[in-house]
């Protein structure tokens, strides 16, 4: 499975067109450079940018006619991130995968922590609550079960996960998800790439089985407002660049 917004030239293009418009005074150029290093500086310790999709979304895509099949049956919508190969390699034999969800926060803003481990193994989903899709897959996911896909980074096989009863924990998250707009998208931006990047430290989510300590963990980062931003980018100008 292909990660969305490896492409850092891209996703600068996006950032430029989306959170600044054709109006930079020297403070929000200053502000613009620095969430292209942040950006960057997320690239380079192996953060990936996800999906989420619906059910027709997943019912389209896919080739198997029993999996199409189960996601109508299940309603199931499907959380995209990026494995690390270890733990993809991993993910056939294992006996057991952990599931954990948590939320943390910064100032006005709220993330949810979507967390897998298989033995001494972590992949975390970092979703910002104040993003409407987000709210949109919570109001969706405590009434049906959801999916994780799995993909394993820089390649195109993908795991396939059902949250199982795990869905059922998103209703307190549900519940308490702001309706909060930011103002200063750009800050909101930046702040988040701030969280994902504490997030992605390997000590940040305690172990999710007691008898396996964490040594590795892989992250990637779903924003569906950013993706929405993107594409409408892309339709308008795709042919511009930094």
């Amino acid at each position: 499975m292909k990660a969305d917004f490896h492409n850092v030239r891209y996703t600068q293009y996006v950032v430029v067109t989306y959170y600044t418009g054709n109006h930079m005074n020297a403070a929000r150029i200053e502000s613009l450079q620095s969430v292209i290093l942040k950006l960057f500086a997320l690239k380079k310790e192996g953060v990936h940018f996800g999906r989420i999709m619906t059910t027709e979304e997943v019912v389209a895509q896919a080739v198997e006619p029993q999996t199409k099949q189960l996601a109508r049956s299940e309603n199931a919508w499907t959380v995209c991130g990026d494995i690390s190969k270890t733990m993809f390699d991993a993910m056939p034999s294992a006996d057991r995968v952990a599931l954990r969800s948590n939320v943390v926060g910064t100032g006005n803003a709220l993330y949810l922590i979507l967390t897998q481990q298989v033995k001494c193994m972590q992949h975390r989903f970092v979703l910002p609550l104040y993003d409407s899709g987000v709210q949109e897959f919570l109001a969706h996911s405590v009434n049906h079960p959801f999916w994780y896909s799995l993909g394993e980074a820089g390649g195109e096989g993908a795991v396939v996960l059902n949250s199982s009863q795990h869905h059922k924990d998103l209703k307190h998250v549900l519940a308490i998800a702001p309706k909060w707009e930011p103002e200063d998208k750009l800050k909101a931006f930046a702040d988040l790439l701030d969280a994902t990047h504490e997030i992605a430290k390997i000590s940040f989510v305690p172990s999710c089985m007691p008898q396996h300590e964490v040594m590795s963990a892989s992250t990637t980062l779903v924003s569906p407002a950013a993706m929405s931003a993107c594409e409408e980018a892309s339709r308008g100008l795709g042919k511009a660049s930094l």
